[in-house]
């Protein structure tokens, strides 16, 4: 059963030199574009395919909250060196980081009314670093385990072929050919104007406040803006759900095959913007029933034919070298030169680490060859 869309008005549409088209109130619109501001860290994003892919779905934010637990407890099921921070997180007055690379991990808690609950949230490339079955695992340790429920989860449609657009979506849209529940929207431009504007503009469907909020943008000028290569077209349908409809995604993890919850995803993105050969005047009936539009039938066609991809990044020993300089250097460097402590006893606390911890994963990236360094 498709949902139905809400006719836009047409004191809506695009005004020449206004980066932003407003949808529900102003004072909502002012929100949404502080919480749409990058933040100061990379969040990464997937810029290199293997062969010619065309299609591609991706789980690329997944945060939760779970009880009757600890800061250190949480870390140890995610993994990754971990640092304190200075400020909270999220609510918490209390918080902590894990940042190798763009992966990025953050732990919040510390909340008097709220003892023993931790909130924990990978963002972009994070999510990169797990595999289908370390997030069943995750989903079930937080659910089941620990009594916890997952708040977010964010699910990335690429488009490599070219066939769409954020524009396109955005001016099938306008015409009514979009059968959607969400009742607000917005054109964001960043003030561009001109090719720019049609090259760098997002298409938001919903509330940011809803259980269901959909960015349509274009992924390849993104990262082109960031300096990084990017090689042919890059259109991003991502759907952020939140909430009870996040919860619900978690208990499919637990249940359904890596295939399965592809299809799973295909299906929730229809749910939440459905593109299709009608108007907006149509009927609510005719407009559910209405065919496909061409492009939007190729895409999700294309979709539901590709395998869900949960790459596992793989540890690099530069990027364990860049961790250990940022991280960890100058404090090993304190205990070297501290008279109780001093270059032994580091030696010696590292081999009794390596005797204790090693895994084959440590052994292999002992074998890999390290770029060569430069004459300081």
């Amino acid at each position: 059963m498709h949902n139905q869309l809400v006719p836009v008005p047409s004191a809506y549409l695009p005004s020449e030199g206004k980066g932003v088209v407003p949808s529900c109130s102003e004072a909502s619109d002012r929100n949404r574009a502080q919480e749409e501001t990058p933040p100061a860290y990379d969040m990464g994003a997937l810029l290199a395919q293997e062969g010619k892919v065309s299609f591609q779905t991706s789980i690329d934010w997944f945060s939760a909250t779970v009880k009757g637990s600890t800061p250190k407890e949480v870390q140890q099921k995610l993994g990754g060196p971990w640092e304190p921070q200075k400020r909270g997180f999220n609510g918490y007055p209390a918080s902590a980081v894990s940042r190798v690379g763009e992966s990025l991990v953050l732990l919040g808690y510390g909340a008097p009314d709220r003892p023993g609950e931790v909130y924990y949230e990978l963002r972009g490339s994070a999510c990169k670093t797990k595999s289908f079955e370390d997030f069943k695992e995750l989903t079930r340790w937080t659910q089941d385990e620990k009594g916890g429920h997952l708040t977010r989860v964010d699910i990335a449609h690429d488009d490599f072929s070219g066939v769409s657009s954020a524009q396109g979506a955005f001016e099938a849209y306008q015409a009514g050919q979009c059968v959607t529940r969400s009742r607000c929207w917005q054109w964001f431009t960043g003030g561009n104007r001109g090719p720019e504007q049609v090259e760098n503009g997002t298409l938001y469907i919903g509330s940011r406040q809803s259980d269901t909020f959909t960015r349509i943008y274009n992924k390849a000028a993104e990262q082109k803006q960031k300096g990084k290569t990017v090689e042919g077209p890059w259109t991003r349908f991502e759907v952020e759900y939140k909430r009870e409809r996040a919860n619900t995604l978690g208990f499919m993890f637990k249940g359904l095959t890596q295939e399965q919850f592809h299809s799973v995803a295909v299906q929730y993105l229809r749910s939440a913007v459905d593109f299709r050969d009608t108007t907006a005047d149509a009927p609510d009936w005719e407009r559910s029933r209405a065919e496909a539009l061409p492009w939007w039938k190729a895409l999700t066609e294309g979709l539901s034919s590709c395998r869900l991809l949960i790459q596992k990044a793989s540890q690099s020993i530069d990027r364990v070298a860049e961790w250990f300089e940022k991280s960890v250097a100058a404090m090993v460097g304190v205990l070297i030169a501290h008279p109780q402590r001093g270059e032994e006893w580091v030696r010696e606390t590292i081999i009794r680490s390596v005797q204790q911890k090693w895994t084959e994963r440590h052994r292999a990236l002992v074998r890999e060859p390290f770029p060569a360094m430069s004459p300081a």
